[in-house]
């Protein structure tokens, strides 16, 4: 009876198993690390599409106005700042819409030629309506910049709440640099510093106004 031939339970020794090993383990790592780094980017969010903010905040408004019987005045206080805006995405990052905001003042400081004077307004606000621009330089990010050319105009009550017959109308310009951080689906939080120029005029007076404010965030985008 023949013998079967002994088999050589070893694998062969023409595969370089040593090196194969290595690459298959090397192989495995990297999926290990791509694999979440690439559901992380799937998932990250980007400002697109419907856009709402809504901003509050505080700062300081200084009007100087100039006008036959108003030589060298002055009227400064601090402020409360308030913004609205609507729009859409119309190029990655780049934001188009309407715009209100406005900057209210309680009680502010008055002085003629540079000394105080005593007045019976209270409550002077400046309301701002126009188109904007909100550019976030990356997409997936929150820092942003904000331009917007408005109509503006004043109004201003006395101690019994009446409102003067005096509004001035002009145009303003409004400038913000912020950033949002998503907290949740669309939905970002997050902090506006904005700088406002604007001048208006009536009856002869004008008003030379400027207002610097920080306010809150909340942004639908």
């Amino acid at each position: 009876m023949r013998r079967l031939p002994k088999t050589n339970s070893r694998l062969p020794r023409s595969v370089p198993w040593g090196p194969v090993a290595r690459l298959l383990g090397f192989a495995t790592l990297l999926v290990a690390f791509a694999a979440p780094a690439a559901a992380q980017k799937s998932n990250t969010r980007t400002h697109d599409g419907f856009y709402l903010r809504a901003g509050l905040g505080g700062g300081g408004l200084v009007d100087a106005i100039d006008g036959p019987f108003w030589p060298d005045v002055s009227v400064s206080g601090g402020s409360v700042a308030f913004e609205l805006a609507v729009g859409g995405t119309i190029a990655p990052g780049l934001v188009l819409g309407g715009m209100f905001a406005a900057d209210w003042v309680q009680n502010p400081t008055i002085e003629v030629a540079g000394f105080s004077a005593e007045a019976d307004t209270t409550v002077g606000v400046l309301g701002m309506l126009g188109p904007f621009i909100d550019w976030y330089t990356d997409p997936r990010a929150g820092f942003h910049l904000q331009a917007c050319i408005a109509a503006a105009r004043i109004t201003i009550s006395d101690d019994s709440g009446d409102r003067s017959d005096h509004q001035p109308l002009g145009g303003a310009i409004l400038l913000g640099v912020g950033y949002d951080w998503f907290v949740g689906g669309e939905v970002a939080l997050g902090g506006l510093l904005r700088v406002t120029g604007a001048s208006l005029a009536d009856d002869g007076i004008t008003h030379n106004v400027g207002a610097i404010s920080l306010l809150f965030t909340f942004t639908y985008h």
